[in-house]
């Protein structure tokens, strides 16, 4: 879910659906900057050059027509009373809110959640039970306000996922939550939390794939549905042209990365230099291990999401290839060379130089990059690019470090390198 304003990586990405914070997993975030496991490469390693041809378009098959709403929303007699006095108290105390501009010049119908308002803690914070119909009932509701908070109580609830009725109304629902809308990306993001026993895999595949679903829907089920019939949708859409679906492919392509290694890789390559700075970024961080996260959120909205895992990070043996490493660092060297500081660059040289798998001469290349980094003065990236040297375990890196001890930039930085590590 989007935040107001430009977040960089050196930020920390809280995840929030519908202003509950919320992580799928930390497996893949930034932070870490290290593999969660070891091993050789496997035969699936890719060898591309990242530059693929136009992929095979899945077809698209057309869906019915979703069902009208089974309930009379909020005012259901069949509601749980706590829950529709609690709502209608929040709507009186925060309504307003998500009517209030978040005043992001790049989004400009966009509009605060409920989560900005301070009443909303207590709400989100309140045990209603196990009241999964009432939920699904409030998505039925003419009134935004309502849908919203009926979607929040579907991210905390758990058995309607599996129950085919209750999950069927729930993407009928979003089928009928048309653009603009604050909430259909938090809606998809449940949706795609629906177990495969209710047997609406090949209706959200067609949710994911039909050309009307709006672009915050299909950035959410590219990002975290992890189905395997997703990458139908994310194969259909790598021809795309459009930088916003550019997007969606690449944090999309991190899902299916064990199973589809060159595709994903050749993507990425393919897409390191788009119209799309969130693309580009991405891009990097899936393609070199520096991450496995993804991030997506409402166009219309404040609410965003981060978290989550995959591609080389957290795989014991598939790695995108020396030549598309190779492309990267290339990447780099020309970003350096023009006084860019993007702080994505050393997440990604972080993972490069400490992964094992990391051919020699693809290491050799990012840790001189590193060092020119560390030895340009002024560049303020300079402590991230030495611990990152030093944090390979190479004893020649300490001995290098140690060089910069009276560094006035880098003297703290060497201080803390050089603290004994604790047994």
């Amino acid at each position: 879910m989007m935040m107001s304003a430009k977040v960089g990586w050196v930020a920390l990405l809280v995840a929030a659906i519908s202003g509950g914070c919320k992580k799928k997993d930390n497996e893949g975030e930034k932070e870490s900057g290290e593999p969660s496991k070891t091993g050789e490469p496997s035969a699936k390693v890719t060898t591309g050059s990242g530059t693929g041809s136009a992929p095979v378009t899945p077809e698209v098959k057309a869906l019915p027509p979703p069902a009208p709403p089974k309930s009379k929303g909020l005012e259901d007699p069949a509601n749980d009373a706590k829950v529709v006095a609690a709502a209608k108290q929040l709507i009186a105390d925060c309504g307003a809110m998500l009517d209030t501009s978040t005043d992001n010049s790049n989004l400009p119908n966009q509009k605060k959640s409920y989560h900005s308002c301070e009443k909303w803690t207590a709400f989100r914070e309140t045990d209603f039970g196990d009241l999964d119909a009432t939920w699904v009932n409030l998505t039925d509701d003419p009134d935004v306000k309502v849908r919203a908070i009926g979607v929040f109580g579907l991210g905390q609830e758990h058995n309607w996922r599996s129950d085919k009725d209750l999950a069927a109304r729930v993407v009928d629902g979003l089928r009928r939550e048309k653009p603009p809308s604050p909430i259909d990306h938090n809606w998809a993001l449940v949706v795609a939390d629906i177990s495969s026993s209710a047997g609406l895999d090949e209706t959200i595949k067609g949710v994911a794939m039909d050309p009307a679903t709006s672009m915050d829907v299909k950035l959410a089920l590219f990002g975290w549905w992890r189905n395997p019939l997703a990458f139908d949708a994310i194969k259909a859409a790598a021809g795309t042209t459009d930088p916003a679906m550019m997007n969606a492919v690449v944090q999309g392509y991190i899902n299916h990365f064990e199973e589809h290694t060159e595709e994903a890789c050749a993507y990425w390559a393919d897409h390191l230099e788009t119209p799309n700075a969130t693309a580009n970024e991405y891009a990097i961080g899936h393609l070199t291990g520096g991450w496995g996260g993804n991030t997506t959120g409402d166009s219309e909205s404040e609410d965003y999401i981060s978290g989550g895992g995959g591609g080389p990070s957290s795989s014991e043996t598939k790695r995108c290839s020396a030549e598309q490493l190779t492309k990267v660092l290339d990447l780099f060297a020309k970003k350096f060379a023009a006084g860019d500081s993007d702080s994505s660059m050393g997440y990604a040289l972080a993972f490069i130089v400490k992964d094992k798998l990391t051919p020699a001469p693809v290491k050799a290349k990012a840790v001189e990059l590193l060092k020119q980094m560390v030895e340009k003065v002024g560049y303020y990236p300079r402590g991230r690019a030495l611990t990152s040297l030093v944090e390979t375990g190479d004893p020649e890196m300490k001995t290098y470090a140690e060089k910069f001890k009276d560094d006035e930039e880098l003297k703290d930085t060497v201080a803390e390198l050089m603290k004994p590590k604790a047994e």
